[in-house]
């Protein structure tokens, strides 16, 4: 026993302990956000590294709901601990993403480059701030709390190569997102610095015609995003990457009559292509 107790007391003695920050992203479109994890430049990690615990609490508005929650590193349970309007900070809800697994897909770190853990969108498309819990100034941070939750951000992990073991410190700039001050359609010429071309949409030519616009919403939302003028039937369509979007199509004819059509729903990308986006 007494030998057993030496081992672990000098495993653990020689163990060297290293920070791991969070970020918060909200791509161009104001549609999808993404949760990273970067660790500290100066580690030296290999492929072989485990997580234990983590979790991520997001403070956002009243009545946010998360929607078309993606896995990305690790396998998370997509925000199933909310604390609404809280006495402690009742302009705000709190909603905490535990990790569950981290196989599916591998959670892999590299030093000083951010990971993506997951990404969500909101029910209703964006509604204003959303942020990363700050475990040391948030008011509702502090335990016990009025809700008896245990909110904040956290993240255990031990490369069993180099015996680092990674530990969450901290946010790192963005932590805190904000709408686009234009909900733009995922037409719009606007993102084609951010994005390339990611498919081309061919519509028929009706008779007469003199332009076209188009509109589009991301399923399951109430809100058109800024439509799109265009002259000839073809469309480029810069993303949104791994997202069904609702399409509608005006047609303006030359005697300035104008009809609204639909057209059919666009899936999104090759795996790569959306993996490049998601890690840029």
């Amino acid at each position: 026993m007494k030998i057993k107790s030496c081992i672990l007391f000098c495993f653990l003695a020689q163990t060297i302990f290293a920070q791991i920050e969070f970020s918060l992203e909200l791509d161009q479109f104001g549609v999808t956000y993404t949760v990273f994890a970067k660790p500290a430049e100066e580690l030296k990690l290999s492929k072989k590294i485990l997580a234990s615990t983590a979790q991520v609490t997001l403070v956002t508005q009243n009545g946010v709901e998360l929607a078309h929650f993606k896995n990305l590193g690790g396998e998370w349970d997509g925000g199933n601990s909310i604390v609404r309007e809280p006495i402690e900070d009742a302009n705000h809800d709190y909603i905490s993403v535990g990790m569950v697994g981290d196989h599916k897909p591998k959670l892999s770190f590299k030093s000083g480059k951010p990971t993506a853990l997951f990404s969500f969108e909101t029910v209703d498309g964006c509604q204003g701030a959303m942020r990363l819990i700050d475990n040391r100034k948030d008011i509702f941070a502090k335990v016990p709390n009025s809700a008896n939750n245990n909110p904040g951000n956290d993240l255990s992990a031990i490369d069993v190569v180099g015996m680092n073991r990674l530990y969450y410190n901290g946010n790192y700039k963005p932590f805190k997102v904000d709408c686009p001050s234009e909900n733009l359609s995922p037409f719009s010429t606007i993102l084609e610095p951010f994005n390339p071309v990611y498919a081309t949409v061919e519509l028929e030519k009706a008779k007469d015609a003199e332009s076209y616009e188009i509109q589009a919403r991301l399923k399951g939302t109430k809100e058109w995003l800024t439509s799109v003028d265009f002259k000839e039937t073809k469309l480029y369509f810069y993303g949104h990457l791994g997202q069904i979007y609702e399409y509608q199509v005006k047609t303006i004819f030359k005697d300035g009559r104008a009809d609204w059509g639909n057209i059919s729903e666009i899936t999104r990308v090759e795996a790569e292509q959306e993996e490049k986006y998601l890690k840029p």
